[in-house]
């Protein structure tokens, strides 16, 4: 029997979408697949950590020894565990995949970019200090017009690839082409089910907005030779993965892989849906927005959909941040760190 994971493993590379290094190795050891790259944001550090504290404390005790620290109380030391922490978590599911491990900033920087660009350049320093070069790492920026000149900085002067994300409009997408981001994630599902699956409506994908989105940003790409990639995000629904077929790359949770693995290829699929070339005139018009900041946010603020569930999304995982911060505190006054 051919999975559909099998299917639609031909025409994309595949990415998983946890830290934890248990999943990863139980799908190689299962079911020989080697993942392409490896993600992460502040839900899932939050959640690799509250598993594996020894991440934490190990991030901690090189801080201090870097820094000669010797209390960890302060703001400024929690700062750089998180860094480090990060970054650790990171080196250690970088280990078994073939490309790299992506990493994103704290999204409440995002509107700011020169936040975005320290804050970024600081998980780049906290990898090198690990010994991992910086081009085993993609840092994920969610994309405002701010972040976006941060993306183009971080690309053309440090060579550090980056991943826009929390993508949700075509203007986001295409901000993002121009200032040379190596990839890009348009969210398919939507957040708050992907969150929840029991919750999951499983909608037409000629209806759900993301499929859609992704499907007008991949023949975007591909009919003007664009060389970021698109790695789409937050999938929860089988349908919305075959129906967005043959994009560049998929990341996938656990709960969806083990769906793709259980069902065999639907009947007839033997093409993606994506092709791989597009016509401008199926693709439509090229547009150009990067150096006009107002008419950027005049587009994306006139999509009400996308303005919301980006909002949504920025603020679960400053909600993670923060919880984050409160577990460490935790687990240093435990471990006496």
């Amino acid at each position: 029997m051919t999975s559909a994971f099998d299917a639609i493993a031909k025409y994309s590379n595949i990415s998983l979408d946890t830290l934890d290094v248990e999943d990863r190795e139980f799908y190689e050891n299962h079911f020989g697949i080697k993942f392409y790259n490896a993600t992460s944001n502040q839900g899932i550090c939050y959640g690799n950590w509250s598993k594996h504290p020894e991440v934490v404390i190990e991030a901690a005790r090189f801080v201090k020894t870097k820094t000669g620290a010797k209390e960890s109380t302060g703001d400024d030391f929690l700062e750089k565990v998180i860094l480090y922490s990060i970054a650790l978590s990171g080196k250690k599911q970088l280990q078994g995949l073939k490309h790299c491990v992506m990493s994103q900033i704290r999204p409440a920087y995002a509107d700011n970019e020169e936040k975005t660009f320290n804050y970024a350049m600081g998980i780049i320093h906290a990898y090198e200090d690990l010994g991992v070069d910086r081009s085993r790492v993609v840092i994920k920026i969610p994309v405002t017009w701010e972040s976006m000149h941060a993306a183009y900085r971080l690309e053309h002067d440090e060579k550090v690839k980056c991943l826009g994300t929390v993508v949700h409009s075509f203007e986001q997408g295409v901000v993002a082409a121009e200032a040379g981001c190596t990839y890009i994630a348009p969210y398919v599902d939507t957040f708050s089910e992907v969150l929840d699956a029991s919750t999951f409506s499983d909608p037409d994908p000629e209806d759900n907005y993301g499929v859609l989105l992704t499907r007008k940003l991949q023949k975007y790409y591909r009919a003007y030779g664009i060389k970021t990639e698109i790695v789409i995000a937050a999938l929860i629904g089988y349908r919305s993965v075959l129906a967005v077929s043959g994009v560049d790359e998929m990341t996938l949770s656990p709960v969806i892989l083990n769906k793709l693995l259980a069902n065999k290829a639907p009947e007839g699929f033997k093409t993606p849906y994506l092709a791989k070339s597009y016509s401008t005139k199926e693709a439509g018009e090229k547009i150009s927005l990067f150096n006009d900041k107002k008419a950027y946010y005049a587009k994306f603020n006139a999509n009400k959909t996308a303005v919301e569930r980006y909002e949504q999304v920025k603020q679960f995982f400053t909600d993670a941040d923060n919880s984050s911060k409160k577990l460490l505190r935790g687990i240093f006054k435990e471990s006496s760190i």
